[in-house]
């Protein structure tokens, strides 16, 4: 029976998603900004920091709009056309 132990450390930089793929633009924003990178777009969704959905964004467009949104950070479910989905944090002054 060989039995192995090993001390393996996770890190929280483990978990962290980075995608060199995306980009919001201006982050933070005052209101309006513009996602790069994930191309084609089918679904764009807007939560808060709690996980509450606020609203659906049209990923047609080129600049999306949250300045009907209080300031505070959220995070976008943004799903390409074949379902790969990607979680954005957006600041919004």
């Amino acid at each position: 029976d060989n039995l192995r132990v090993q001390d393996i450390v996770l890190a929280a930089d483990d978990f962290v998603y980075k995608s060199s793929l995306t980009e919001i633009f201006p982050n933070p924003t005052q209101g309006k900004f513009s996602l790069n990178g994930i191309t084609p777009l089918a679904q764009i969704k807007v939560y808060n920091m709690i996980g509450q959905y606020c609203k659906d964004l049209d990923p047609a467009n080129q600049v999306h709009d949250i300045s009907d949104l209080p300031t505070g950070m959220f995070l976008l479910r943004v799903t390409n056309s074949d379902g790969t989905p990607h979680t954005l944090r957006l600041i919004r002054n």
